[in-house]
């Protein structure tokens, strides 16, 4: 009895306190474009403690991309002076399933053992949407989603409320650092082309809060591991993660497009982590 009447307190919390407050032409600018601004609802996600991110942690500001992309139409979005990406912006669904080695057997597994799937940084990625596509339970996380502050004067902005019509009810407002979801709860965590953009102490808060929400017998795929974090990184994963879990690096490649048709791109090295639990769940 008492769990529940704490598990309903904090949903209540998280419903009543999602935004700083704002102002009416604010709240009037995007209100007949985001449908899904919360998830407090009959099928709310269980596991969510409330959102993270308060709408005054969250600064947008546009930016011209390189001019080839897209024939230079409109601007594009950076969130806290990092650029919104995703499936037609910069990085494809191919070159994400890629760099993660994420195949249709892995996906088929996922499904088959009813395993949530959490994608840090998610952005406008298409991975979301394809692993929806085959039955799996997932949902993704970013600090900008369920805003009705995102600027929709340009072609990334107008993405960018087009993904939370679609998929609001699995999108998550927080940070990799400051995950809103109960502790073990998680059984697979993603991250693509995230972690290069922290610093070694947000990356070390980040693996703390993936430890922290991650199921006994779960499993992580990291890619984007800076060499210059390796080793404050195997330090960690050698203190906390040595009795339950093994993991290694694997270097690789992901493109990113600079052009709508992909003939202009540039094939980005990189570092893949991969967590994987000592025994089968």
């Amino acid at each position: 009895m008492t769990r529940l009447v704490i598990f309903l307190f904090t949903l209540l919390y998280s419903c009543t306190h999602l935004d700083a407050p704002r102002s009416p032409a604010s709240i009037d600018q995007n209100r007949s474009l985001i449908k899904n601004t919360r998830l407090c609802h009959k099928e709310a996600v269980p596991f969510v403690r409330h959102f993270a991110i308060s709408s005054s942690d969250v600064k947008f500001e546009l930016f011209m991309p390189e001019k080839n992309y897209r024939g230079g139409q409109g601007m594009g979005v950076t969130v806290n002076k990092i650029i919104v990406t995703g499936d037609t912006i910069y990085y494809a669904l191919p070159e994400m399933l890629k760099a993660l080695k994420i195949d249709a057997k892995q996906v088929a597994h996922w499904k088959s053992n009813k395993a949530v799937v959490l994608s840090l940084g998610e952005g406008l990625s298409g991975l979301l949407p394809h692993l929806r596509s085959k039955g799996v339970d997932v949902y993704g996380l970013d600090i900008w989603y369920h805003s009705s502050d995102i600027p929709t004067n340009n072609y990334v902005g107008t993405q960018m409320i087009d993904y939370l019509n679609k998929y609001g009810d699995h999108l998550i407002r927080g940070s990799s650092s400051n995950i809103p979801v109960a502790d073990s709860s998680i059984d697979v965590i993603v991250a693509h082309k995230l972690v290069n953009n922290l610093s070694v102490e947000d990356g070390l808060a980040t693996l703390s809060e993936i430890k922290r929400v991650l199921a006994p017998h779960g499993e992580v795929r990291i890619f984007g591991i800076l060499g210059s974090h390796k080793s404050a990184i195997k330090k960690y994963l050698k203190k906390h993660f040595t009795k339950t879990h093994k993991w290694s690096f694997t270097e690789g490649t992901s493109s990113m497009r600079f052009s709508e048709a992909g003939d202009k791109s540039l094939e980005e090295s990189g570092t893949l982590l991969l967590i994987k639990p000592l025994t089968a769940p």
